[in-house]
């Protein structure tokens, strides 16, 4: 199924044994163009700082209302590794949620330096630095590729030959949570419009300044067809799209 991921923000997120909280955003991985974790509020009955939510363990989104359901009990929830509000997702963070929950990492681990420890449930290998390799350790930590998607909203997208809108939002398979589309505002200047663009599309990106280039022209772009705020991304209006853009 095909979601906005504006329309999960502020919708409510169920664990096995009752409400956990409302999803304030989610966490994009600029390396493989996937959602990784849902970022919860839980104040409204545990704490104000956010909880981290991995996209394997969630097991619906409701189509009518946008409500998720997590396969996860409020009480393993309540006692995750929290993120205070304006901290980036480093790597170090990940594995503590990985030791907590028992999740496989998703990343290539190298062995270099590396010993494995159980995870709480004693079978799940965990990488842990050793001691001895302690700059190694701070290059984990440094190992940013995570960022949160109402934080991308608004970078500027420019074509081969000049400035062509700004990202509004993502367009994302909850089969497995792959981004398949950004969806960007083409601006006063070309005719007011949003427009669907493929990560794949992408040749470079300034996450810090805020600035994306693509491959193509700002007549392609142009010519792509609009996309409506409630529409839904056929396969007629897919193969449309891609007809139209020449890499």
């Amino acid at each position: 199924m095909f979601i906005r991921a504006n329309g999960l923000i502020g919708r409510k997120l169920f664990a096995v044994d009752g409400e956990l909280g409302r999803v304030e955003d989610l966490y994009l991985d600029d390396e493989t163009w996937n959602v990784r974790y849902l970022a919860v509020d839980t104040s409204d009955w545990l704490r104000d700082s956010l909880i981290l939510v991995s996209t394997c363990e969630i097991a619906g989104v409701c189509p009518l209302t946008g409500n998720c359901a997590v396969s996860l009990t409020k009480d393993i929830l309540a006692q995750s590794p929290v993120l205070p509000a304006g901290v980036p997702v480093t790597r170090k963070f990940e594995i503590e949620l990985c030791r907590h929950f028992g999740w496989l990492p998703y990343w290539p681990l190298s062995l270099v330096g590396l010993a494995f420890a159980p995870s709480d449930g004693g079978n799940v290998p965990i990488p842990v630095m050793r001691k001895e390799h302690a700059p190694g350790l701070r290059r984990v930590r440094e190992n940013r590729h995570l960022h949160g998607m109402r934080g991308v909203e608004g970078h500027r997208v420019h074509a081969v030959d000049g400035d062509v809108g700004e990202v509004r939002d993502f367009i994302t398979e909850t089969n497995d949570w792959t981004v398949r589309y950004l969806v960007v505002d083409m601006g006063l200047h070309h005719n007011q419009r949003e427009v669907l663009m493929s990560p794949s599309w992408i040749h470079q990106a300034d996450w810090t300044s805020g600035q994306i280039w693509v491959r193509f022209g700002a007549d392609e772009m142009e010519a792509s067809p609009p996309f409506e705020p409630d529409g839904k991304v056929s396969h007629e209006y897919e193969t449309r799209l891609l007809s139209l853009i020449h890499i």
